[in-house]
C-alpha cells in the first residue's frame, strides 16, 4: 500500500512539472509548485547601508553629479558638489570639515556672498556709529568713502583676501598717504571683519597676516615761550579772545569743550569749572552737543585770576549786548549768541597768530603747551592726568607733555658738579681716619 502510494505521488509531481507555461520550459522546477504567467513585481529592497547621525550631513545623486549638504552653524544648509562618483571621498571631508567648525562656532560661508566691500562697511558703519564718539564715527566714514571704496571697494566682501589687503596698502602708498593714514584705513577694515566673523556672518577676517604699517605721524610741539608771550599780550586787548587762550594755554581743555561750556558750569564757591559736553559739527545736522570725548565729566579748579579774566567777558557780553541773544547761555557764542563753530573758532586764533607776527600754530597746540607747563611746575604724574582728565599717563607723556631744555640744562649742570666732586683730592682728614 505504502509502495502504491508512493508511486502515485511521484505521477502526481511529474504531472504537475510537465504542465507548465511555455516561458518555464527547460528552467530547473520545483515540484508541487504552481507556476503562472502573470508578471509579479518584486518590491526593489535597497542595500543595508548604515544610517548617518542627525547633523552627520547627507551625500545623494544629482543628476549627472554627487551632492554633500549640511546644515551650518547659523541653520542654513551648504552644499558641495562633485561631478563623479570616484570624489565621493571629498565630500566625506568636506563634510568632516563642516562638523568641525559646526562644533566649534566656526561660520563657513557668507551670509551675503554678492555683498560688495563698500556695502558691507557701510552697513557695518551704520550698525555700529551709534556705539562710539561722533568724531570716531566720522573718521571711519571718511576712511570707507576717499581710501577704502575707490581701491577695492566693488570687490565682493566675502572674497577679499590678505593679498587684496597687501595689494591695497601698495596702492595707498603709491598715492602718497602716510602710514598713519594707511592704519586707520586697515583699522576699519579689522572692526568690520572681526565683528563679522564673531556674529558667523563671515568665515574669514582678511586682516590676519596683514603687517601694520608704523605710525609716522608728526607729533605737533608745544609753542615756544617767545611766542607764547607775544599770543598771550595780543589776547589781552579782546575779553571774548583773552579768556578762550586762557581755556586753551592755561586750563588745557580741547576746542570743543571749550565751544560747549556755558556760565552754569561755573561754581564761584568752590572755584570751579565743569567739563560735561562739547560742540561738534556732523554732517548733515550741523552743529550738536555731545558728551566729552571720555564720556566724563570733569571738575577742574579755576584761580581767582582766572575767575576774573572769565566775568570781565561776561560783563563785555552783557554790554554789548550779546547775552540776549545767548539762549542757551554759553560762554563763547558766536556773532549771534548761537552756538560756536570749529571753523570760527580756527579763524580767530589764526587771526590772533597773525597779529602777535608768530608762527601759525594748530589750535591743539594750547593743549600741549598747557600739560608741558604745568609739567615743569613739578606737578605729580597722578594730578596731572587728572587734571587734563587721561586715563593713561602714556598717552598724556608721549603726546601732550613735552622734554624742558632747561630742566635739561640744569640736569647737566648737577651732573658737572657730581663729576666734579669725584675728581677732587680726598680730604687728609678723612683720609687719617
Amino acid at each position: 500500500m505504502g509502495q502504491f502510494a508512493s508511486r502515485n505521488n511521484s505521477a502526481q509531481n511529474l504531472l504537475d512539472i510537465q504542465n507548465v507555461p511555455s516561458e518555464y520550459q527547460g528552467a530547473t522546477l520545483t515540484p508541487n509548485v504552481v507556476y503562472s504567467t502573470e508578471r509579479k513585481v518584486v518590491p526593489y529592497k535597497p542595500l543595508n547601508r548604515p544610517k548617518r547621525p542627525n547633523g552627520f550631513g547627507s551625500i545623494y545623486r544629482e543628476k549627472n553629479r554627487f551632492v554633500a549638504a549640511i546644515p551650518d552653524i547659523n541653520g542654513k544648509i551648504v552644499r558641495k558638489i562633485v561631478p563623479s562618483a570616484k570624489d565621493k571621498p571629498l565630500l566625506e571631508e568636506w563634510l568632516a570639515e563642516q562638523r568641525h567648525a559646526k562644533k566649534h562656532g566656526v561660520a563657513t560661508r557668507t551670509l551675503h556672498p554678492k555683498m560688495t566691500v563698500s556695502e558691507f562697511l557701510q552697513n557695518w558703519l551704520e550698525r555700529t556709529g551709534g556705539l562710539v564718539k561722533m568724531n570716531t564715527r566720522r573718521y571711519y566714514a571718511q576712511s570707507i568713502e576717499k581710501r577704502i571704496s575707490p581701491i577695492i571697494g566693488s570687490l565682493k566682501a566675502s572674497e577679499l583676501s590678505t593679498k587684496s589687503v597687501n595689494n591695497f596698502i601698495a596702492e595707498l602708498k603709491s598715492r602718497g598717504y602716510s602710514n598713519s593714514t594707511i592704519r586707520g584705513a586697515l583699522i576699519v577694515l579689522n572692526k568690520a571683519y572681526k565683528l563679522a566673523v564673531n556674529e558667523r556672518d563671515m568665515f574669514y577676517n582678511p586682516m590676519q597676516g596683514v603687517e601694520m604699517p608704523k605710525a609716522s605721524s608728526k607729533v605737533s610741539r608745544p609753542i615756544c615761550r617767545k611766542d607764547l608771550e607775544s599770543l598771550y599780550r595780543e589776547a589781552m586787548k579782546d575779553p571774548w579772545m583773552h579768556a578762550r587762550v586762557e581755556l586753551g594755554l592755561f586750563i588745557g581743555r580741547r576746542p570743543a569743550e571749550v565751544a560747549g561750556l556755558k556760565w552754569d558750569d561755573i561754581d564761584v564757591d568752590s572755584k570751579s569749572i565743569v567739563i560735561s559736553r562739547q560742540i561738534l559739527r556732523e554732517k548733515g545736522k550741523g552743529l550738536i552737543i555731545d558728551t566729552t570725548k571720555t564720556e566724563e565729566e570733569l571738575i577742574v579748579p579755576l584761580s581767582d585770576t582766572q575767575l576774573e579774566i572769565l566775568y570781565r567777558l561776561k560783563s563785555h557780553q552783557d554790554q554789548s549786548g550779546i547775552t540776549l541773544l545767548n539762549d542757551e547761555n554759553w560762554i563763547f557764542p558766536n556773532q549771534k549768541g548761537g552756538r560756536l563753530s570749529p571753523e570760527l573758532d580756527t579763524k580767530r586764533w589764526k587771526d590772533l597768530c597773525a597779529r602777535a607776527w608768530t608762527r601759525s600754530y594748530q589750535r591743539y597746540q594750547m593743549r600741549k603747551t598747557a600739560y608741558t607747563n604745568l609739567n615743569k611746575s613739578g606737578i605729580d604724574a597722578r594730578s596731572l592726568m587728572d587734571y587734563s582728565g587721561h586715563s593713561d599717563i602714556r598717552t598724556l607723556m608721549k603726546s601732550y607733555v613735552h622734554g624742558n631744555p632747561e630742566a635739561e640744562r640744569r640736569a647737566l649742570a648737577y651732573q658737572d658738579e657730581l663729576r666734579k666732586s669725584l675728581t677732587q683730592e680726598e680730604n687728609p682728614k678723612l683720609r687719617a681716619v
